[in-house]
């Protein structure tokens, strides 16, 4: 698991390379470069995990279609061994929140905790090996549901360089918010 080469094709690609910085191009001056656009991502792995986990918490998958799009971006195998350990507890908060398909809570925990397609004598069980790869897609569809959810906020919403910081000001805040409480205690005898 996450120990290939990873490639997306067409507008999720497109989505992928907008918010992620690139490196300059031979020839490019820094202004050239600076100008290109505004980039939330230093990298693609960044990005991907980060996408991820919004489509998760968002129970967003996307679903975007263009044929026309013949873009195209990726990673590496070694980028991704790299993470493996990110990626696979990303990977397990999917299965375990995962809402695309009609599962029971027992299957998703099975989904999520079954990381290896391959039994205790080394040998592939194909019936896993068939779960696991659907499991992946399922975590692209919310990959994608992600890039969706960041391209909306941080391209199609940002000229300025004053709007990208006020997008990722405003979006920081309203996810901190989401999480944070009042850490003062409670009056319990009020509840009771």
């Amino acid at each position: 698991m996450f120990d290939s080469d990873y490639k997306v094709s067409g507008i999720y690609a497109t989505y992928w390379k907008d918010l992620c910085k690139r490196q300059k191009r031979k020839g490019e001056t820094d202004e050239e470069y600076k100008n290109d656009h505004f980039k939330i991502f230093n990298n693609y792995m960044d990005c991907y995990m980060a996408a991820t986990i919004l489509g998760i918490k968002s129970g967003r998958t996307g679903k975007l279609v263009d044929k026309e799009n013949k873009d195209d971006a990726g990673m590496m195998a070694d980028i991704m061994n790299k993470r493996s350990d990110k990626l696979k507890y990303i990977y397990q908060l999917c299965m375990l929140f995962e809402n695309e398909r009609d599962l029971t809570e027992e299957e998703r925990m099975e989904n999520a905790f079954q990381l290896s397609e391959y039994n205790e004598n080394g040998e592939i069980n194909q019936e896993i090996a068939q779960r696991i790869s659907e499991n992946l897609k399922i975590m692209e569809l919310y990959f994608f549901g992600g890039l969706e959810i960041l391209h909306e906020e941080f391209v199609e919403k940002c000229i300025t360089d004053d709007d990208y910081l006020d997008r990722i000001y405003s979006f920081s805040k309203e996810y901190k918010d989401e999480f944070d409480f009042d850490d003062t205690d409670p009056d319990i005898d009020a509840y009771l």
